[in-house]
Order: C-alpha cells, then structure tokens, then sequence
C-alpha cells in the first residue's frame, strides 16, 4: 500500500493533462510530454457545431460535399471530397470522419480530395461529420458531409460453400 501511495507523487511529474473542454495543460516537459496543445481536438456542442472555446483561429467551417454522399454499413467506396467555396485543398494532410469511417488512402488536389473509405458494418446509422488537416497545421470541420445507411443485405463473409 505504501509503494501505492508513492507513485501517485509521481505521476503528476511525467503527464501532460487534457482537460475535455479543449483546454491543455502543458507540463513545460516537452521531452516527456506526448500531448501537443496546438494539436487540440476540434470540440463539437450539442447542435453539431464547432465550438472553438480555445479561441483558435486556425480552425475554420468549409462547406465540404462528397460524392457519393452515402453508404451503406460495411461498404468500401472510393469518394470525391470537394469544397462549395473553391479552397485549395491540395495542402490536405489528413481526413478524419466523426464516426465509424476509415480512410484507407487519400489524394489531395487543388480542387478535390479522393478518398478510399471503409464503413464499419456496425457503424451508427445517420449523418457523420468530417475533419480535414492541413499541411500549415488548419483544421478545417464539414458537418454532415457523409450519412450511413443501414445494409439492405448482410455483408458477404465469405463462408459460402463452393458447389463444385
């Protein structure tokens, strides 16, 4: 019991802290920190919304659309993320989906983004936002870029026996 209480002393020593509200407090370690604060998370309120409570103007709201804009539960498709407002995105480093969403691959140009998605066949059904790195560290949100349908057939297993 006695070592127990030992090392609670030291672990306020090797952490950095991320507190949900966005906010980090940065431990001044940088060589034992593995939390960098200009790498926060894009918080998101109750209506959907961005809620950018860290003041970080290098967050900014792109009016995104993918094509194609739905997919069933465990499908794989091949998309074509574009900007309604004409932004560049052949800096895009990194695409991130709110929910159940894997990009498998992705190629940035300047007036689209492709993508090789995976949907989960578990994956909740409704609308999923999207995140968008940039090279020059931006994060740009989408909201309700990309809905899940639930699957009309169950997804092939690949356990069908060979009839030959």
């Amino acid at each position: 019991m006695r070592w127990m209480k030992l090392a609670l002393l030291f672990v306020p020593l090797n952490a950095c802290i991320y507190y949900e509200g966005g906010e980090c407090d940065d431990c001044g370690w940088d060589d034992w920190c593995t939390w960098d604060c200009d790498d926060d998370p894009v918080d998101i309120d109750d209506t959907g919304a961005v809620a950018d409570d860290t003041g970080d103007d290098n967050v900014i709201v792109l009016d995104l659309s993918l094509t194609p804009s739905e997919a069933e539960q465990g499908a794989m498709l091949i998309g074509s993320l574009k900007s309604g407002g004409g932004e560049d995105l052949s800096g895009v480093s990194a695409v991130e989906f709110s929910a159940s969403v894997s990009v498998n691959a992705l190629q940035a140009r300047a007036e689209e983004v492709i993508l090789s998605l995976s949907v989960a066949a578990d994956a909740e059904i409704g609308p999923v936002d999207l995140f968008l790195d940039f090279e020059d560290g931006t994060t740009a949100f989408g909201e309700a870029v990309f809905t899940i349908l639930e699957a009309t057939e169950p997804p092939d297993t690949g356990d069908d026996e060979d009839p030959c």
